[in-house]
């Protein structure tokens, strides 16, 4: 009897869990990082991290092909999978030939990716708004990680942006940081969002934090699962079946990210970066259509 109350009750706790709003997460893993670093500990995130981006992560974005009607058969999958695939070339000529032109088109779309996805998970559907939303976003995690993010730059070639973030003074950051925060304030005064604060608060208190680990917090713990969940609804699937649907092409993305980490060399950050990017913007665009059919935008 004690056995069965116990399990109940336990089932009952994860059930309230489970329940909890999705940026309780977050801002909880941002604390409790916080305060493993203090003590040492900070594997442990890192660790938690990375099987979150090699699951929730890289599967959200592994089902571009289930979000397009027209996909029924392996003809038209080869179909989708070569567009796919070439989108992502000629974004890597681009970087090959204008590399600060592809470092603004990558930070401008993923800032409208991004700011689309939470506004639509708030129910604040607007165009410009989540525009900036996401560029308010992406300036907390890349612009108080000034040094980490020259450090990062640095390694992609022939690439002069790094020589404006080298001569920025610290007023014109202060001021960008503070311009940042103004806006994040307001906007949460605006549209009356608790969720534009919370997500403000820890991303602030993440500022603390290495550059991708405060850039992991948010992609995996926020805007992978908030593109699950917008999946989960659109595609009318269950978990299980969405994550085994994405395996194939999860298992393929984690395999060529892995080879550009261990054959890159000394630019394997920049690499992996300039891939990562390559990857995501056909992504970026299939949520757009995505979230057009089911008109959510």
């Amino acid at each position: 009897m004690s056995l069965t109350v116990n399990k109940t009750a336990i089932s009952k706790t994860l059930q309230r869990f489970a329940n909890l709003p999705i940026l309780v997460f977050p801002f909880i893993f941002t604390l409790s990082t916080l305060v493993l670093t203090t003590v040492h500990l900070e594997s442990i995130s890192w660790s938690i991290l990375g099987i979150g981006f090699l699951t929730i992560g890289l599967s959200h974005g592994a089902l571009d092909h289930l979000t397009q009607n027209n996909i029924g058969n392996k003809n038209k999958l080869f179909h989708f999978v070569t567009h796919y695939l070439l989108k992502s070339a000629l974004f890597g000529v681009v970087w090959l030939l204008f590399s600060d032109l592809a470092l603004i088109v990558f930070v401008a779309y993923s800032a409208w990716h991004f700011g689309q996805a939470d506004f639509n998970e708030w129910g604040i559907r607007k165009g410009w708004q989540s525009l900036l939303w996401g560029i308010v976003v992406l300036t907390i995690i890349l612009f108080f990680h000034r040094k980490e993010l020259t450090w990062i730059l640095g390694q992609i070639p022939n690439l002069y942006s790094t020589n404006i973030l080298k001569k920025m003074t610290d007023l014109q950051l202060l001021s960008l940081q503070v311009f940042c925060i103004v806006c994040a304030i307001t906007m949460a005064v605006v549209y009356k969002s608790k969720q534009i604060l919370f997500t403000f608060t820890y991303l602030l208190l993440s500022s603390f934090l290495p550059l991708l680990v405060s850039f992991g917090i948010y992609f995996i713990g926020q805007h992978s699962m908030y593109g699950w969940r917008h999946l989960l609804v659109g595609l009318n699937e269950s978990s299980s079946r969405l994550w085994l649907k994405s395996l194939p092409f999860s298992i393929a993305g984690a395999l060529v990210l892995l080879s550009v980490a261990l054959f890159s060399g000394a630019n394997h950050i920049g690499i992996f970066f300039i891939l990562l990017s390559c990857l995501s913007i056909p992504h970026a665009f299939s949520m757009h259509l995505f979230y057009a059919k089911l008109k959510l935008k």
